[in-house]
Formats: structure tokens, C-alpha cells, sequence
């Protein structure tokens, strides 16, 4: 998938049933499928049902997804780096 088709991604476009990836805007601007793979299929899918709980239980959240960074922060551009130290410091005050 190219940058932009992923930053434009929505939930609905994910077909975690069939392990697919709808994209209705590709770079050419015809829509096309992507088959998901197990690794992806299973991170959304988690993913998901924690944000749906926390909807359900009307839980305030933050979601952050770094792009192409699987389970590690190793190696985490600057701008990741100093996003992350931001939000511990805004939101974990003593």
C-alpha cells in the first residue's frame, strides 16, 4: 500500500472477516482490495475491540498508530520520540 492510501484508510474499509483492505482512493484513483495479512489482520482486529469497549464504556482514549513500526519503538524517528515524551507529560502529571 502506498503512504497515502493508508493515512486515508477508514474502519469500514477493513473486512476483517474476509482479510481484506478496501481502498476506495488508490493512487490512481481506482478503488481496489488488498489481502490482509494474519499479522495485520490480528493487530486491527485487537485494536478494534478495545476501541469498542471503550466507546461502549464511555472511556475517554487516545489512539496513536506509528506506521510501520510493528511491536517495537526501537529506532522511533524524532518526531515520534519527542510526540510520545509530549503526551506522557500532558497526561501523566504527579
Amino acid at each position: 500500500m502506498h503512504k497515502g492510501e493508508i493515512l486515508r484508510l477508514v474502519w469500514k474499509g477493513l473486512d476483517f472477516e474476509c482479510q481484506i483492505i478496501h481502498v476506495r482512493d488508490s493512487k490512481n484513483g481506482q478503488a481496489r482490495q488488498i489481502a490482509m495479512s494474519r499479522e495485520v489482520e490480528v493487530t486491527l482486529s485487537r485494536t478494534m475491540k478495545i476501541v469498542d469497549a471503550l466507546i461502549r464504556a464511555n472511556k475517554r482514549f487516545d489512539l496513536v498508530l506509528l506506521p510501520e513500526k510493528g511491536h517495537s519503538l526501537h529506532r522511533v524517528s524524532p518526531y515520534w520520540r519527542e510526540a510520545i515524551r509530549r503526551y506522557f507529560q500532558e497526561h501523566l502529571k504527579p
